[in-house]
This record gives C-alpha cells, structure tokens and sequence, in this order.
C-alpha cells in the first residue's frame, strides 16, 4: 500500500512540471534541472506516458542551453555564472543527462542530414 502512495505521489509532483518550469528570473543551479528530469523519467516508468518523457526531453534541451555553453563539456555552476563547481549538482546533471538519451528514442539521420526523433523535432547534424 505504502508503494502505491509513492507513486501517487511522484505522479502527483510530476503532473505539476508538464505546464510549469523552474523561473528563468531567479539564479539557477544545474541540480534543479537534474531533479526535474529525473522525476520526468520516473513518472515516464511508473506511468508509460510519453509526455513525460517528451518533458524530461523538454527539461534536458533548457538545460543543455542554460548551463552547457562557452565550449566547456562541465555544465557552469549557476544560470549566471560561467566556472564549474560541484556543490550546484553538475555532476547530477550530467548523470540525469545519461539517463535522459537512454529513455529517448533512437534517432535517425534524414536525406538533409538533420536528425529526426519520435517527437517530430528536427536537429541539425554537425559532422566533422
């Protein structure tokens, strides 16, 4: 019984990050989209809906943007700061990063070279 709370609970919680996200105002720290993307993927495998899924997908992309910029494969150590420490939860980022492109589905390469996922979303390839 006390299982079935928890995933009420965790369904809950995650049905509240389908229309809301972290305020892009306030300094963010890498943790907080770490946490989120992990509750995504859990909600995702207790529930079997692909919209969390495609949320956890949404999460990664905001952090990836945020915290994944100057060249540097750390993320940076807050929303507003460039250096990278592990006290913000990098480190949980990039792991909730990993899990993140195992759920995902596999994409495949179009004739233009821009990869196409199960969502319709259309990236482009850079090759070396």
């Amino acid at each position: 019984m006390l299982a079935a709370s928890y995933r009420s609970y965790v369904l809950q919680a995650a049905a509240i990050y389908l229309a809301s996200e972290p305020d892009p105002a306030q300094t963010l720290v890498p943790d907080t989209y770490a946490k989120v993307i992990e509750l995504m993927l859990a909600a995702h495998r207790f529930s079997g809906d692909i919209s969390y899924l495609k949320r956890a997908d949404f999460f990664g992309r905001r952090a990836v943007k945020v915290f994944l910029t100057g060249g540097s494969p750390l993320p940076k150590v807050t929303s507003l700061q460039d250096h990278y420490e592990t006290i913000t939860g990098g480190d949980n980022l990039m792991l909730a990063m990993f899990e993140l492109a195992k759920a995902l589905p596999v994409v495949t390469l179009d004739p233009a070279g821009a990869s196409v996922s199960e969502f319709g979303e259309t990236n482009t390839v850079v090759t070396a």
